[in-house]
């Protein structure tokens, strides 16, 4: 899921989660399974979604360090 604040580009959900949460390790879900990849297993979207949307429009650089932190994750990825 991607979200925007006023005047910012697109960003994925669970990379500002982990901003917020200053967790540089992403687990995805396990084969199989029927929850989605997209935020940590037990974090629901809805309960989520307010926090992400207060930190994104109280947060000057809010982009910067989403775009890091994909970054970081990427890197995780391919090591």
């Amino acid at each position: 899921m991607d979200v925007h604040g006023i005047d910012q580009p697109w960003l994925q959900l669970d990379l500002i989660h982990q901003v917020l949460d200053d967790d540089d390790q992403w687990t995805p879900a396990p084969p199989g399974s029927a929850l989605p990849d997209q935020l940590p297993i037990g974090v629901a979207w809805l309960d989520e979604l307010p926090r992400v949307l207060s930190w994104l429009h109280s947060t000057p650089d809010a982009v910067e360090q989403v775009e890091l932190m994909g970054r970081r994750r990427a890197q995780q990825l391919f090591e």
